[in-house]
């Protein structure tokens, strides 16, 4: 999908997150409605460890 901002183009490459229907149900304005959580994936092991500002952090 093509999008545009400010006069500027740019395509959207959003990425859908995997989740699941819990049994919590929400109100907003008097409609109920389900609660979805997100299924969130863990990165086994880190290929490269680097450093921000003595923090270290992990980049695959």
């Amino acid at each position: 999908m093509f999008l545009t901002y400010r006069g500027l183009s740019y395509e959207n490459h959003s990425s859908a997150s995997k989740t699941v229907e819990t049994n919590r149900i929400g109100i907003y304005r008097g409609i109920a409605y389900s609660i979805h959580s997100s299924i969130v994936r863990k990165n086994s092991q880190c290929s490269r460890i680097l450093m921000y500002r003595g923090i270290p952090y992990c980049r695959n």
